[in-house]
């Protein structure tokens, strides 16, 4: 098979890198040769910025999100750390910079509440950084948050999840997307114990069981977006 389209790619006047042809399964691994050089099996890998990886995905994508969110912001700390510039304008730098490094592929996630505490916490730790205070001043996160008015990071994740499945499944052109949200395994069993929480399951808790009938009624889902973003306190957080 991969022979083959090799041959069509190269007819097409493409031609594949071996040495960055990784290969990733989560079933028997089997030795696949091309051009006398066997292709590497790996566990993980990077596509498009974001993280693949048959076991503990989502937990290794939120690691490497608040890494790179780390890395942003010390990139820019001339800006952040500065005592001559304004607020308004460091809080610009964070939501049009780091923020969107903190967030970048929310819409497929699946959070936990454990989760959820460590995006919290690394934006109270850069907060805490941008006004100069450290945990040993014993200041309020809210009195912080006060000064620095930064868009939470929670709240920003659970917008952008809420606005793209809505848009997903209005999406008249078959996307793979929604065939794969809308797919459900009937072969197999559930193994023993609590069931890893899955995607739809915070939504269910806002639109209903049937909440995919509700994303085509545009105004009705607009006016549910709040209710979904504000529940951070609610049983959602307690999963």
């Amino acid at each position: 098979m991969i022979q083959s389209l090799s041959k069509e790619s190269e007819t097409a006047g493409l031609k594949m890198n071996l040495t960055k042809t990784k290969i990733m399964t989560n079933s028997i691994k089997v030795d696949i040769t091309m051009n006398g050089a066997t292709l590497e099996f790996v566990n993980e890998y990077t596509y498009l910025g974001q993280l693949i990886s048959p076991k503990d995905l989502i937990t290794k994508e939120v690691n490497t999100r608040i890494a790179n969110g780390w890395k942003k912001y010390w990139s820019l700390k001339e800006i952040m750390k500065s005592q001559d510039l304004s607020m308004a304008l460091k809080r610009k730098t964070f939501n049009t910079c780091i923020l969107l490094c903190l967030t970048y592929g929310c819409e497929t996630w699946a959070l936990t509440k454990s989760l959820r505490d460590k995006f919290a916490k690394c934006q109270r730790a850069i907060e805490r950084s941008i006004v100069g205070t450290k945990r040993q001043d014993r200041a309020r996160n809210t009195d912080i948050r006060m000064k620095t008015k930064l868009t939470d990071v929670l709240l920003r994740i659970d917008q952008q999840k809420w606005r793209w499945t809505g848009h997903m499944m209005r999406d008249k052109q078959g996307k793979w997307c929604k065939a794969v949200s809308e797919w459900y395994p009937r072969d197999g069993k559930r193994s023993r114990g609590r069931q890893c929480i899955r995607w739809e399951d915070d939504i269910k808790m806002t639109a209903g069981p049937r909440w995919r009938r509700v994303t085509q009624d545009r105004p009705q889902w607009k006016l549910l977006e709040e209710a979904y973003a504000k529940r951070h306190t609610e049983i959602r957080d307690i999963l």
